[in-house]
């Protein structure tokens, strides 16, 4: 009785490859419990891996849209008119990194607009490296923006020219001495 309850104490042994063989054990209630908690420890990783990557997916799902909301709201605030129609018969290359590159910046329906219209530069950049296509989309939205607020302050008005007398208060006339009132009213 001993000898049989010294062997039931023995810590349940898993084979090198992880699963559990009838020969590393020398009671066979033993390997059938190492064998189902193998096989259960296999089914909850399984179940852990198929929800991580359910979540990985909907939390990818839920950027794309998010990054799609963006980019509908940056496209109608860009006031370009005839934005889809030059975008959807362009025929200027674009590559992923472009393609992602435009959707993140904050001119991105301006810099796309510049790269249907202008189909040699775009080449250019399709050829670069990601790195170099970034920096290129960068300095064409940061060209775009300043080309933007030279014509905002071009088109501003004259400043209005003041007319009439340049003279001012100094002191409230209440507060004044009847010499300085005097001087005052005349000048005045």
């Amino acid at each position: 009785l001993e000898e049989r309850l010294a062997q039931q104490q023995q810590p349940v042994k898993k084979a090198e490859t992880g699963e559990p063989k009838i020969e590393d054990f020398e009671d066979f209630e033993l390997y059938v419990t190492a064998k189902a908690n193998y096989v259960a420890d296999k089914r909850i990783e399984e179940k852990l891996a198929e929800k991580e990557a359910k979540v990985k997916q909907e939390k990818a799902n839920a950027a794309q849209l998010q990054t799609a909301e963006a980019w509908t709201k940056r496209v109608e605030e860009s006031g370009i008119s005839d934005f889809d129609e030059v975008i959807s018969t362009s025929k200027a290359p674009m590559t992923p990194a472009m393609r992602q590159t435009i959707l993140e910046l904050d001119q991105g329906p301006k810099v796309a607009y510049h790269l249907a219209t202008h189909p040699d530069e775009a080449a250019r950049i399709a050829v670069m490296t990601p790195v170099g296509a970034v920096r290129a989309l960068t300095l064409i939205e940061e060209s775009l923006a300043k080309n933007s607020l030279e014509a905002k302050v071009t088109n501003a008005p004259l400043p209005v020219k003041q007319t009439g007398s340049s003279a001012s208060v100094k002191k409230d006339p209440g507060k004044m001495t009847d010499a300085e009132y005097m001087k005052w009213r005349k000048a005045g």
